[in-house]
């Protein structure tokens, strides 16, 4: 917006006349005031007002707005704006950063599992990566890979449910943008291992 908007100035401008510094500064704020503008009605307290706000934002075909849509989006109060945010946020096929704790009683078992599928940061904590694929629509999910018929994530509302390592585990999406969530392995015998996947750093 901030180009097309630098743009329309230098046409209109006539060859010999110089752009001020005020007409760029105006044509900066500009699209500026349009996003916040845009904010106040995501943030606020018309729920369908704001819900068909974000759908148009997301549909835009604009990064600005749609990074906007998708940032107030998975922060929303309301389930249902969180819930639409999460499906548009998975459909651009991201690959999620999943942060594991296996708390003060962590195994070597726990250990060999994070190794297998990502990387320990101590004893106790690991990071593994959640490869979202394109979404498979006759089976309601998302594979892992282009062409791939197997399931690997699905989405209900606000909650993720991730295949890793042979076990299904499930997150759901907080107010802050996270996805928390628990995953077991019988084959390491690791028991429960709490899961945190912040979505808002990831944003592009």
């Amino acid at each position: 917006m901030i180009r097309s908007a630098l743009l329309a100035i230098v046409l209109a401008a006539p060859a010999a006349a110089q752009t001020s510094a005020a007409d760029i500064l105006t044509a900066l704020e500009k699209p500026t005031t349009e996003l916040e503008q845009l904010t106040a009605i995501l943030e606020g307290t018309d729920e369908e007002k704001a819900l068909v706000a974000m759908r148009l934002m997301l549909e835009s075909g604009d990064p600005a707005m749609e990074r906007l849509a998708l940032r107030v989006g998975l922060t929303s109060t309301s389930g249902i704006s969180r819930g639409v945010a999460l499906e548009a946020y998975m459909q651009g096929q991201p690959t999620l950063m999943a942060f594991a704790t296996g708390g003060a009683d962590a195994s070597d078992e726990f250990q060999r599992w994070i190794q297998s599928i990502g990387s320990l940061s101590s004893e106790t904590s690991g990071v593994f990566p959640i490869v979202i694929g394109p979404s498979i629509d006759d089976k309601n999910c998302f594979g892992a890979a282009a062409g791939s018929r197997n399931c690997t994530s699905r989405i209900a509302g606000t909650e993720v449910s991730f295949l890793i390592g042979g076990t299904w585990g499930t997150a759901s999406l907080n107010e802050s943008g996270e996805l928390v969530g628990s995953i077991s392995n019988g084959s390491y015998k690791t028991g429960p291992v709490a899961v945190k996947i912040p979505l808002l750093g990831q944003l592009q």
